[in-house]
């Protein structure tokens, strides 16, 4: 039985609301040190708990490349940060710097879809995977950027204007994330073979625990940056 794949709509913002990456050079600034985040439609924040049947209530495609698929199901899922930031002038520089930042995975239900029917705890236990696996990679992201920030280093972008520094932030933080999620969508590929799409259930009950595990420690060092 093959389990399914991901979706990986990539669709991140910090300092500028924008719904997509693409959005991001055509958007306004936001009132200065305002919470951002990327206005998307992936309300279900990992937070909420273990993945469920009701997190899949998307249609199943019946055309495209996605109906041609041997998948069971796939999850529809992303990167989302929200951040905050300060402004500082000097001469004709404005320079932003990013004072708060938080990241997560997210998903969308309503475009996530299963058809393999009857309840299977182990193929829903693979998607689960795949959200830890981009739940790690988040917390890694909010990681370093809080150590950037514990350390007096935030990340800053500069400009002739408030507004084009904002921008220069938002852009240096969509790079950053562009880059984590590409190794998140890396190690999520990987998954897939390793467990053949959740058909090699030995494999995939040993790399669950290395999840698990692993976002243990890092929810662990996560707490212990922020006290810092």
């Amino acid at each position: 039985m093959r389990g399914g794949s991901c979706g990986f709509c990539l669709i991140l913002a910090a300092t500028l609301a924008c719904v997509s990456v693409a959005d991001c050079s055509n958007a306004r600034a936001q009132v200065p040190g305002q919470d951002a985040n990327n206005g998307s439609k992936l309300d279900r924040p990992y937070n909420n708990g273990p993945l469920t049947e009701a997190d899949f209530r998307g249609k199943v495609p019946t055309e495209g490349g996605l109906a041609k698929s041997p998948f069971q199901a796939f999850l529809f899922m992303d990167i989302s940060w929200t951040s905050q930031y300060r402004t500082t002038g000097r001469g004709r520089v404005v320079t932003a710097h990013l004072t708060q930042f938080q990241a997560t995975a997210v998903s969308n239900p309503t475009r996530s879809w299963n058809q393999w029917g009857k309840k299977r705890p182990d193929l829903l236990d693979h998607e689960q995977g795949h959200f830890d696996i981009t739940q790690i990679h988040a917390l890694r992201f909010e990681i370093k950027i809080r150590k950037q920030l514990a350390a007096k280093k935030p990340p800053t972008g500069t400009g002739e204007t408030e507004a084009v520094a904002v921008e220069a932030l938002n852009d240096l933080l969509v790079k950053e994330g562009i880059a984590v999620k590409a190794v998140a969508d890396e190690e999520n590929v990987e998954y897939d073979r390793l467990t053949a799409h959740g058909g090699v259930l030995e494999k995939q009950r040993e790399l669950r625990h290395v999840h698990l595990e692993t976002l243990k420690k890092l929810t662990a060092e996560l707490k212990a940056v922020k006290k810092s």
